[in-house]
């Protein structure tokens, strides 16, 4: 296998990180060891193959381990990651802006480090922000697990908990409708999906790291079935926009003190341009302490 060390700045939250893709497992499609080793197979342009992703703390990295059918697209293959795992933060910078809102302190002592989770692809980050729209985390991973079985593409790995890839833009721009209702996705996400892969299968649209943020989140929101929240969500994640703020989530206006999404907006201006990482703050288990 091929082996690359991807370097971060510490303080790097790899727990946290893990915490995040736990909650999202896709059953076949990735694994999670019990030494916080994290496995999948890819494929990018006409390669693909198996990585293996371990924390390095003292080398301050992540260790790729690639299948050696990956070497021709190593360097993108590279770049995903250091997205998806967000390695190019620098966490001082973050929180010398955040620990100006005191009600952060003790978030920020309690979990140093703390990075915003993305996706290897923009479209399935997208995909998968749909289906978890309204519904609990165990049900969306369930439909998503079921939308994989029907048009993912089945493989075989030295893995035997990995069996098949994220299913493609290609599949699910042809994918009739009434078979992902019939998964028991609702007919509005369903068309949503479909809707989607078919924008990016014709060039409309772009959910990659470096596109401008606003015109593709008002690209995605004008998809049927599409709300805010999930329109900030992928702005956050797979657009890795630092300053996406999801006004309407309920958990951050409860812990904000049960305000209003506009109260919410108004609050987080402080913590401009890293609204994304506030976020992820007041997600996890973190005190925020409003006096």
């Amino acid at each position: 296998m091929l082996t690359v060390d991807l370097s971060y700045e510490h303080p790097y939250d790899w727990e946290g990180l893990l915490d995040f893709f736990k909650a999202h497992y896709l059953q076949e499609i990735e694994y999670f060891s019990a030494e916080n080793i994290y496995s999948r197979y890819v494929s990018i342009q006409e390669s693909s193959g198996r990585i293996i992703i371990s924390n390095n703390p003292e080398k301050s990295c992540l260790t790729l381990q690639a299948d050696l059918s990956l070497e021709p697209v190593l360097e993108q293959l590279c770049t995903n990651l250091r997205s998806t795992f967000d390695l190019d933060t620098h966490p001082m910078l973050i929180k010398e802006t955040l620990i100006q809102d005191a009600a952060f302190h003790r978030a920020l002592e309690a979990r140093p480090g703390l990075r915003v989770p993305g996706g290897l692809e923009g479209f399935e980050f997208a995909v998968r922000a749909i289906l978890e729209q309204q519904i609990s985390m165990k049900a969306a991973r369930t439909l998503t697990v079921r939308l994989a079985s029907l048009v993912g593409e089945p493989i075989q790995t030295t893995c035997p908990h990995i069996t098949r890839l994220f299913p493609s833009v290609n599949a699910l721009a042809k994918v009739e409708l009434q078979s992902l209702i019939k998964l028991g996705i609702a007919p509005q996400r369903a068309q949503s999906i479909v809707l989607l892969a078919r924008e990016v299968l014709r060039g409309n649209l772009q959910l990659e790291p470096g596109i401008y943020p606003h015109s593709a989140r008002s690209h995605v929101a004008r998809l049927p079935g599409i709300g805010p929240w999930t329109s900030s969500y992928i702005a956050m994640c797979a657009l890795r926009w630092p300053d996406a703020f999801p006004k309407e989530d309920i958990v951050i206006r409860k812990k904000l003190g049960n305000v209003s999404a506009k109260t919410a907006e108004d609050l987080s201006q402080k913590w401009r341009p890293w609204r994304s990482y506030a976020t992820i703050y007041l997600w996890q288990n973190t005190p925020y302490e409003r006096s």
